[in-house]
């Protein structure tokens, strides 16, 4: 099952759409669409654990949902529930994410011909001796923040928070701090499908994507959690840390964060 982090809610209309329910059968109702939108799709009708998810007996909860099916909230097949709106959202929302993975991909590929037209121009203007090994180049220095003076009413202009675009994908700079990092070209791309879509699953919103980058590369490295190296067995980019968000999810479960 894929990670599904959100899905359009309308208040109103689900509120006029409950308006002849009890509260009983709208918790129950919000709880079992709850569950079809993680599943991504129907769920099975197992009215004893559906009762203990939803709060009530087991009695109570299947009149509520034959209250549910018979007012055509729920809809009921083979043993299995679903809701004919959740399965159109969850259709779009499919659509959605295969459409973005396949135009950032389709950037990545052209960035990563550029990147490389460009290397072989600049290999064949190097001097001999430049050209005997391969430098990984510095990296741009941050920069310098102005400090107002003491007392001063001023207050610093800052940029908005911005989402990380659908089709995101490494600019010339990204990949020159990651070369920096001694990170290979098949690790970039790597890292940068997992960063991708982990902020977008996410919603993150950062005033500055290249630091996040940043960021997130020395976190693949503190962590272990670099793609393949080239020449070497693939790990599928869950090194030995896993991924961050496992780690997050591992830790939350500990109760260490």
């Amino acid at each position: 099952m894929g990670e599904s982090p959100f899905i359009k809610f309308y208040p109103s209309d689900f509120l006029a759409g409950t308006s002849g329910l009890s509260s009983a059968e709208r918790g129950a109702y919000i709880t079992i669409l709850c569950l079809i939108y993680e599943a991504d799709g129907p769920i099975a009708r197992d009215d004893a654990r559906l009762s203990r998810r939803c709060g009530v007996p087991k009695a109570s909860f299947r009149k509520m949902i034959d209250a549910l099916v018979a007012e055509d909230k729920l809809q009921q097949s083979d043993g299995m529930i679903s809701n004919k709106r959740a399965e159109k959202a969850i259709v779009d929302r499919t659509n959605r994410k295969q459409n973005s993975t396949h135009a950032a991909r389709a950037r990545w590929t052209a960035q990563g011909e550029k990147s490389e037209e460009n290397q072989r121009a600049d290999d064949a203007g190097a001097l001999p001796e430049q050209s005997a090994g391969i430098c990984q180049p510095e990296p741009e220095p941050e920069p310098e923040l102005k400090i107002e003076p003491i007392g001063s009413t001023k207050k610093p202009r800052r940029k908005p928070d911005i989402d990380l675009p659908d089709d995101w994908v490494p600019n010339e700079r990204n990949i020159r701090d990651a070369h920096s990092k001694q990170f290979s070209d098949e690790e970039i791309r790597h890292e940068a499908d997992r960063f991708r879509d982990h902020h977008i699953s996410k919603q993150s919103r950062f005033r500055d994507w290249d630091a996040a980058w940043r960021t997130w590369l020395s976190n693949a490295r503190k962590f272990g959690t670099r793609g393949p190296v080239a020449g070497g067995p693939s790990t599928g980019g869950y090194g030995q840390g896993g991924s961050i968000a496992s780690i997050v999810a591992r830790r939350r479960a500990e109760g260490k964060v």
